[in-house]
């Protein structure tokens, strides 16, 4: 009978696969098939070498009757092998360069200095730096080096050789001369001489204003003496200060740097300004866009080429400021401001006059060209 196969569906309990009984029924009768024994028969088997049999067809036994295969070890140079198969010992007993032992221990061996003599390389230890004569030289001499701390201790010769006062004329630098006290005893005639070549008219010079100058380096005396011309008036940015006349320069003065309280008749003389000392905000012309800014200009042109709107800056009670004004357009100016006299006429020069009657107050005259 051929195996039956048991129709289990495409997915778990989706009613396509065998119904419960007929699964149990095929898988009954696949089980009768094996039990009765009707595969299990051999139509013919041969035996092979190694192998027998008791029958040659039906219920056949194989029994393996192949002898142990013995694998020969032979022993080669420092290499014994003992036993035989399957049990065999390969020892050596001679190897170049093993070890059996390592001063006196045997297996895994940890030495340290105590195992090992010093010879010539001897061990670092904390006693024999601190009995170092070099190194016990430079324990006062923190963050230098041993040949520093030599240059140091060479340069206290010298520093002590330079407390004598310099007499005679040699190689001695300007950048040398570090201290006044070693040179107050200089002859300028010393430095002069034909057969000093190195330093100069002016370092001898520096040399000798210095010995008045205690403290002081000759850079420093230098610029004392140069100052000792500057008595006349320098340039500045700070108060003015004295009992002298002080002249002011033409467009100098302007009202912002003026207070109020500072400024009375007592201290003007008669007919003492004049249009000349006056700022650029009562003096000059200025061609404008939209905006006048009355702390800039007395005079301001505009010829419009479309209606436009102007503004006012920085204003002070009290200004007249005069604008000619062009162009047959609509200007529409700063409301609180008041026209008081004329109209404006596009198709010929207007001259407006502003006056600041109050902030944001403003009354305006228009006058035109004929």
């Amino acid at each position: 009978m051929a195996k039956q196969i048991i129709n289990i569906g495409s997915t778990a309990n989706d009613g396509t696969g065998d119904p419960i009984r007929t699964a149990f029924q095929k898988a009954m009768s696949n089980f009768d098939e094996l039990y009765t024994g009707s595969t299990s028969d051999v139509d013919s088997l041969i035996a092979g070498a190694g192998i027998s049999v008791d029958q040659a067809t039906g219920n056949v036994t194989v029994t393996n009757t192949a002898p142990d295969q013995t694998v020969t070890l032979t022993s080669g140079a420092n290499v014994t092998i003992t036993g035989t198969y399957p049990n065999f010992t390969i020892s050596s007993d001679d190897v170049v360069g093993a070890v059996n032992s390592v001063n006196g221990q045997t297996g895994v061996v940890v030495l340290d200095s105590a195992d090992i003599a010093e010879d010539t390389n001897l061990y670092y230890t904390e006693a024999r730096v601190s009995a170092n004569t070099n190194v016990t030289a430079n324990t006062a001499k923190v963050g230098i080096t041993t040949q520093q701390a030599t240059d140091i201790t060479t340069n206290n010769a010298k520093v002590t050789a330079n407390t004598a006062n310099v007499t005679s004329a040699g190689a001695l630098m300007d950048s040398e001369v570090t201290n006044l006290a070693d040179v107050k005893a200089f002859d300028t005639t010393d430095y002069l001489a034909s057969s000093v070549t190195t330093i100069t008219t002016q370092q001898a010079s520096d040399i000798t204003a210095n010995n008045a100058k205690t403290g002081i380096t000759s850079a420093q005396a230098s610029e004392i003496t140069a100052n000792n011309a500057k008595v006349s008036n320098a340039t500045h940015t700070g108060d003015v200060t004295g009992d002298v006349a002080l002249t002011i320069a033409d467009d100098a003065v302007i009202t912002s740097k003026i207070l109020d309280a500072n400024v009375t008749t007592a201290k003007i003389a008669d007919d003492a300004i004049t249009y000349a000392k006056l700022g650029d905000e009562f003096t000059t012309t200025g061609a404008i866009t939209t905006a006048l800014n009355f702390a800039a200009n007395q005079v301001f042109t505009k010829t419009m080429t479309a209606d436009t709107t102007f503004t006012y800056s920085n204003v002070g009670i009290g200004m007249v400021k005069d604008f000619i004004l062009t162009g047959a357009f609509v200007p529409t100016f700063p409301s609180g401001t008041k026209t008081v006299a004329g109209t404006y006429d596009g198709s010929v020069s207007n001259l407006i006059q502003i006056f600041a009657f109050a902030i944001g107050d403003y009354w305006m005259s228009i006058s035109k060209a004929q």
